[in-house]
């Protein structure tokens, strides 16, 4: 079964999926690309049709539905997430593992990824140790494919990623008892807007960060209440802090 993990290709035609292998709870996935769509836009017919006398017929052609081929295997520590890069690559996150293994206490400490273009070889963004939160839920990559925005699960910490480098820089720090809960997003190439807290404003502001280090806000003279839900504070319950 697909999970929610899937984006369409560059060439509007094309999907890249993350599906569960083993089960609803299963961990490992299996990346899978699928077409169903055709040059023209229309969607592709099946592959098999029932014909008058009962029986099924199958059909080959351009216009044919395929189904899923797989590319990858990986594993997810939360929730599976990946997006298609410009250039055709597909950037995900997982944790590193050797296969085969023995079924042991894997230490958590996923990192991120990029599947090429041509699907045959996947190869880890460079960070070093202890650069990426422990947990990679949530992502977004800038519309050229150079960087990654990412939210530290649990906290309001924010960090830019050179998909290159994989050089990471804090642009938000975490603020205790602080969770973010929307995802940043792209202004262009060079500007990322996401929520924060700015000096003495008792709400979350919407913030615009650029490359060149420049961050400033965007809602001071919003309505008051604008952006309140896009930070909460958390309990001082220990389970909600765990990373």
């Amino acid at each position: 079964t697909a999970s929610a993990a899937y984006d369409w290709m560059p060439d509007g035609r094309t999907l890249v999926i993350a599906s569960q292998m083993d089960g609803k709870e299963s961990k490992l996935m299996s990346i899978q690309f699928a077409t169903p769509v055709q040059e023209s836009g229309a969607l592709m017919k099946p592959e098999t049709e029932k014909q008058p006398d009962g029986t099924w017929k199958s059909f080959e052609g351009p216009d044919r539905f395929a189904g899923p081929q797989s590319a990858a295997t990986v594993l997810t520590v939360n929730q599976p997430r990946l997006q298609a890069l410009p250039d055709g690559r597909v950037l995900l996150a997982c944790q590193p593992i050797t296969l085969p293994m023995i079924r042991t206490e894997t230490e958590l400490d996923p990192r991120l990824y990029l599947l090429a273009a041509d699907h045959k070889s996947i190869t880890q963004v460079p960070s070093a140790d202890g650069a990426l939160p422990s947990n990679l839920d949530v992502f977004v990559a800038s519309p050229d494919g150079r960087r990654v925005a990412v939210v530290e699960s649990y906290t309001d910490a924010v960090a830019i990623v050179d998909l290159a480098s994989g050089k990471t820089e804090i642009i938000s720090p975490a603020h205790p008892r602080w969770e973010c809960t929307t995802a940043p997003a792209w202004k262009s190439p060079a500007e990322l807007t996401f929520a924060a807290l700015h000096g003495s404003a008792p709400t979350p502001q919407l913030m615009l960060w650029n490359t060149s280090g420049d961050t400033r806000c965007l809602s001071e003279s919003w309505p008051k209440g604008s952006t309140e839900g896009w930070l909460k504070q958390r309990s001082n319950d220990s389970s909600s802090s765990t990373k």
